[in-house]
């Protein structure tokens, strides 16, 4: 099929860019296209869909066989040159309509133009990420239990986002709407010195858990609430049945007592006996978790959890 060089130059341009401005620009000048009477627009998105496959085709082999390739199993990260790029192709590869490609263009250069602002702090490299997951992964297995139902990608952003630090982002078929089908955490130069990325990261990768564990993108293991319990003074379930604060707990116990402590500072706002709580718990989730993860594929899975009766003081 023969293509106008305009138009090939506008897919070029969409493939050859490197930060999320640049990308923002194509995808208006795609939009563009869309909205336009040219009758070439079907031949347009699919050839542009065919360059943005070929894109995942090709970091997927970099990622495992290139200068730098991923260490852990099933986790790839996107460092800030390649992140906007392949978060785009992601979104845009499985539509096939006009009118819902437009949809989902406008949604991504909103996205690019609205939310995103220059950075004021730097972010974390893809050498220091892949630190931090070969060291989780050594401490608990966790990306076995994370991925044993589908891969999860990391895109560092090399922009601060008007509201977020970070999220999780997941997403789930129509057609099984009790559980997920992909999870992708999206990280983003802090808004504020305050925040620190370590920290950011690895909340993040909490919440990879609690939807692992829970199959839902909003919903907490019922042993978590149980665990909270043993507090002489705890949060009323309202409060602590939430996503956020299972992340939190999670960061805490990851970071502690290793080269990540100094970069998480709600540890010291919690005796040793809390701590020693919140690890005992943890740790007994996520072996359970690891031990059944084939039977984790296909349903959520929590622990019973058994309080003590001994209060333990905060």
């Amino acid at each position: 099929m023969h293509l106008d060089e305009d138009l090939w130059n506008i897919i070029e341009n969409v493939r050859r860019a490197e930060s999320a401005n640049d990308l923002c620009k194509s995808l208006k000048d795609c939009l563009c296209i869309l909205e336009s009477k040219n009758a070439n627009k079907r031949k347009f998105i699919n050839y542009l869909n065919e360059h943005l496959l070929n894109i995942g085709g090709v970091h997927r082999i970099e990622a495992l066989f290139g200068d730098n390739p991923e260490t852990v199993r099933n986790v790839y990260v996107h460092d800030y040159k390649k992140a906007p790029l392949i978060y785009a192709s992601h979104l845009l590869i499985s539509i096939s309509k006009i009118r819902d490609y437009k949809v989902r263009l406008r949604k991504l250069i909103d996205m690019f133009e609205n939310e995103f602002n220059v950075p004021k702090t730097v972010g974390l490299s893809k050498e220091q990420v892949n630190k931090v997951l070969d060291f989780l992964q050594a401490k608990y297995g966790i990306f076995d239990i994370i991925t044993c139902k589908t891969e999860l990608e990391i895109f560092l952003f090399n922009n601060s986002h008007k509201q977020f630090n970070s999220f999780c982002e997941v997403f789930s078929d129509a057609s099984q709407p009790g559980t997920y089908c992909k999870q992708y955490i999206l990280t983003f130069a802090s808004r504020a010195e305050e925040h620190d990325p370590y920290q950011v990261l690895i909340h993040e990768i909490g919440h990879a858990l609690q939807v692992a564990l829970s199959h839902q993108a909003m919903m907490i293991p019922e042993s978590f609430i149980e665990m909270n319990k043993e507090l002489d003074v705890y949060l009323e379930n309202d409060k602590v049945a939430t996503t956020d604060v299972f992340a939190d707990v999670f960061a805490v116990v990851a970071m502690n007592k290793s080269y990540l402590a100094d970069h998480n500072d709600l540890i010291r706002f919690f005796p040793a006996r809390v701590l020693d709580l919140f690890e005992r718990y943890f740790t007994e989730l996520i072996k359970f978790a690891f031990d059944n993860r084939e039977e984790l594929k296909s349903k959520k899975l929590d622990i019973i959890w058994s309080n003590d009766g001994k209060a333990v003081k905060l």
